[in-house]
């Protein structure tokens, strides 16, 4: 990059850049790779192959944990000689089981385009089937960490045996490509008597390890442990003048704020603040031993009344007990709670168009489903069979939910508006649109500000504010671009953490809203192909087999590394291309280059997809002749 940048440099970036931002928008591509093994937009259908005897035996013994040899096949990829079992706590059915894939069971290497384990949730305590799913749709818009996750039609020995959940595990990959770390100490955490409510037990790990922290990683460390211990006595010990601080380097407590906020929309009764203790959820200490933070995990207690009120359980908690007494803290916690129920919408909203969605798609599955299961109350255990009149009446307890429950929760909270109101995808990545920040890219924020025209930075270094705006983030003020009566262009931080964060404008004591947003290694777009003569690649002139073309994006991976790391690769047409040169744009701000020659035995319409870390960072099409 030149050591300085000109206004008109910066204006010429700008118009390269919306004009390369345009052209990707106007040519939109399916997702492939797992984004298409969670495509939400149609039913995905599995089949499994195995010895119809071990398939009996998973069924009588549906409370072991033993692994049973199968074969498993999606959209033509087969992968054989992998491992089945049963799983679950309260899902666990010897009529249908709920299931666990290793894909590394006998081969230690095996991959399914790159998970090494899968879940298939079988929905028996949900007779909507469709909770879990909404509900991780939401941790999403709400700018947390969420699993993707899709309904399929499961198959064995070619006998439909019912509509189950794909759900992507948490486990090291999630980490990696989620928060740019699998090192760290992740838990699982579940509810337990006496019940668990962030009060200190003393100093004996054996209070808290393994239960209620089941660690995941590092499970030998002693770390594991005492962390956790350290973690509670400062939640519980530190006085008041110097808890935010204090507390802040051992608990990420905006993520802590949102993922209560969220479950308090979604009427989470059995989640963080659950009335029988904190459940379902993961807990990751990062590699450092500081700033834990939750992950979302079985939602299917959520949407269970129109009128829940979203301050249920923060008193009995005590980490959110002593942090909402904090004014700025109580604001960041409102905040949160705005943004999660604006993300449900109101009438004709996201939530009730994504019911009908799901509810289309699944139905006719749902009626020829030969085992459906949900909470009965007078069953044994409370699982019985399900009806195709529950089903419907619990869609349609989940239609109301999606009607009412943003306008009662705004009832709730009657708290005094910002001076600028920020929406679930207010933030997005520049290239690409997606609700996702990397580090060093390039950035919007869609806001209507009083502005009569646009206002370009004037140079290089870039200014922290303009004509008296700044964007502030859990790393300092971002470094501004433009700013304009639609929002503003920034540059993400590049020592923003990866996770999820948040953001706010202002504007001396004018202060928007904080908005959270996911911050991850990858997550940004491809705007455009060239040749080398600087011509557009387009239908009108298609690039030529083994040629090289260069591909501009931003937040093709963390900008502050200059080169990409080892995981990134490009496909031309699924194939492995060579990259000649993958670093920053020269002379440009927030721009990536990637130059790689096409495979030589590449004829036609094809796809260039950037995979980092087995992520799909970016996807255009590709004429070659």
């Amino acid at each position: 990059m030149a050591d300085r940048i000109t206004g008109t440099e910066v204006l010429m970036s700008y118009r390269l850049i919306f004009l390369l931002w345009f052209l990707a928008a106007t040519s939109p591509l399916a997702a492939q790779d797992l984004d298409g093994f969670f495509d939400g937009s149609h039913l995905q259908q599995i089949r499994i192959r195995m010895a119809p005897a071990d398939w009996a035996a998973i069924h009588e013994n549906y409370l072991d944990n033993g692994y049973y040899r199968c074969d498993f096949s999606w959209n033509g990829l087969t992968l054989p000689n992998i491992g089945m079992r049963s799983r679950g706590s309260q899902s666990r059915s010897p009529i249908k089981p709920s299931i666990g894939l290793d894909f590394s069971r006998y081969l230690s290497t095996q991959r399914f385009l790159g998970l090494k384990t899968l879940v298939l949730r079988n929905l028996n305590q949900d007779a909507s089937m469709m909770r879990e799913r909404l509900a991780e749709s939401v941790f999403r818009r709400a700018g947390l960490p969420y699993s993707r996750e899709a309904h399929a039609r499961l198959y064995v020995n070619d006998e439909y045996v019912g509509v189950y959940l794909l759900v992507e595990p948490i486990d090291e990959r999630f980490l990696k490509t989620r928060l740019g770390e699998d090192t760290g100490f992740l838990y699982e955490v579940g509810d337990t008597s006496p019940v668990f409510k962030f009060d200190f037990r003393g100093l004996d790990p054996a209070q808290y390890v393994p239960v209620p922290f089941e660690p995941k990683t590092r499970t030998k460390d002693p770390e594991a442990a005492t962390g956790i211990v350290d973690m509670v006595r400062l939640v519980n010990e530190t006085p008041d003048d110097r808890f935010i601080e204090e507390v802040r380097k051992v608990v990420d407590l905006p993520a802590f704020l949102a993922h209560a906020a969220t479950e308090e929309v979604l009427a989470q009764w059995d989640g963080i603040l659950g009335g029988s203790g904190m459940n379902n959820i993961y807990l990751y200490r990062r590699a450092d031993g500081s700033r834990a933070l939750p992950l979302v995990w079985d939602q299917d207690g959520a949407f269970t009344d129109d009128n829940w009120s979203v301050w249920n359980e923060t008193e009995q908690n005590i980490l959110f007990r002593r942090a909402l007494t904090f004014p700025e803290w109580k604001r960041r916690f409102t905040d949160a709670l705005e943004q999660s129920a604006a993300a449900l919408g109101a009438e004709d909203g996201w939530m009730q168009q994504e019911v009908e969605k799901i509810y289309q798609q699944i139905r006719p599955a749902v009626y020829e489903d030969p085992v459906r299961l949900c909470r009965v109350p007078d069953a044994p255990g409370g699982i019985g069979n399900c009806t195709l009149a529950m089903f419907e009446d619990s869609v349609a307890g989940l239609r109301s939910f999606a009607l009412r429950r943003r306008s009662v929760v705004q009832q709730q909270l009657a708290v005094e508006l910002p001076a600028w109101k920020l929406e679930p995808n207010s933030l997005t990545s520049l290239v690409g649109g997606a609700a996702v920040l990397v580090p060093g890219s390039l950035a919007t924020l869609s806001v209507p500000l009083p502005l009569p025209g646009p206002i370009l930075s004037p140079g290089f270094p870039l200014p922290k504010s303009l004509s008296g705006f700044s964007i502030e983030t859990e790393a300092g003020p971002a470094d501004l671009l433009s700013l304009g009566p639609g929002g503003a262009v920034f540059v993400v931080p590049p020592s923003l953490p990866l996770g999820p964060s948040s953001l706010r404008l202002a504007r001396g004591a004018e202060l928007s809203n904080w908005l959270m947003v996911l911050v991850q290694p990858t997550g940004g777009g491809l705007a455009g192909l060239l040749h080398s003569d600087g011509a557009q690649v387009s239908p009108r002139s298609p690039a030529a087999p083994g040629e090289a073309l260069a591909a501009f994006g931003s937040g093709l991976w963390i900008a502050a590394n200059g080169a990409p790391p080892p995981g990134f690769t490009v496909l031309v047409a699924g194939q492995p291309a060579t990259v000649l040169y993958a670093g920053p744009a020269p002379g440009w701000i927030g721009v990536q280059q990637v130059n790689f020659a096409v495979p030589p035995n590449t004829l036609g319409e094809v796809t260039v997809k950037f995979i980092l870390e087995g992520e799909t960072g970016g996807v255009l099409p590709l004429v070659v002749r």
